[in-house]
């Protein structure tokens, strides 16, 4: 079971991996299906904890809207004026077998209104509390990010000042370096004459000498 919870309505759902769900990727398909939130408009934030921890959904399309979206809750659809309309009328009835009969079932009609409206408090609660806790892993996030890129940031400076200390000291090594280099090709250059002029001069030796000190016949 994958939870994934939606911080911009707070409404969690859960889908089960016979949905086809292998890695993310599938699972940006089925939200873009369900949801019709595109997959480059989707922001998804996983938080470390519980198996049920939600993965945390954000739809960057209302993010980058100039006004929030407008979110209806089931509350809007309540009629409180009629329910009211009923128990006043209830209190101007004339004491009698039928009024008890009648009030005895407004009781239930409001006890029925009542659990009903308990329990969508109750799921508006659950879905403030999903939404703050979506919120507190956004920030998480955000702080994690924060905290990785201080740290990269102070290792280059650390660096840059290193250079920066040390630039007259990399320029005199570079000047030695060509300094060296340049004794090196004059030293090679010199090796090879002097290479070629003893070799030459050794042929000839060794040619006079092989010439007088060969027997004659």
């Amino acid at each position: 079971m994958i939870y994934v919870c939606r911080i911009d309505t707070g409404n969690r759902h859960i889908f089960d991996f016979a949905d086809g769900i292998e890695n993310v990727g599938s699972l940006s398909s089925v939200i873009e299906k369900q949801f019709k939130i595109e997959k480059s408009k989707q922001i998804m934030l996983i938080s470390g904890g519980e198996e049920e921890s939600p993965i945390y959904l954000i739809d960057k399309a209302n993010v980058e809207r100039r006004e929030p979206p407008l979110v209806q809750t089931p509350l809007d659809s309540l009629s409180f004026d009629e329910l009211k309309q009923e128990i006043n009328a209830a209190l101007l009835l004339k004491p009698s077998f039928q009024t008890l009969h009648n009030r005895y079932q407004l009781a239930i009609k409001v006890n029925d209104f009542d659990k009903n409206l308990h329990k969508l408090c109750q799921s508006l609660y659950d879905e403030q509390y999903w939404q703050y806790q979506g919120y507190l892993a956004l920030i998480a996030n955000l702080d994690d990010f924060i905290s990785s890129f201080r740290k990269k940031e102070q290792a280059v400076r650390e660096k840059f000042d290193f250079y920066s200390n040390n630039v007259n000291n990399y320029k005199n090594l570079m000047k030695k370096k060509q300094e060296l280099r340049h004794a090196h090709k004059v030293v090679v250059k010199k090796f090879r004459k002097f290479k070629t002029k003893a070799l030459s001069e050794f042929i000839m030796f060794d040619f006079k000498f092989l010439l007088y000190n060969t027997p004659s016949e």
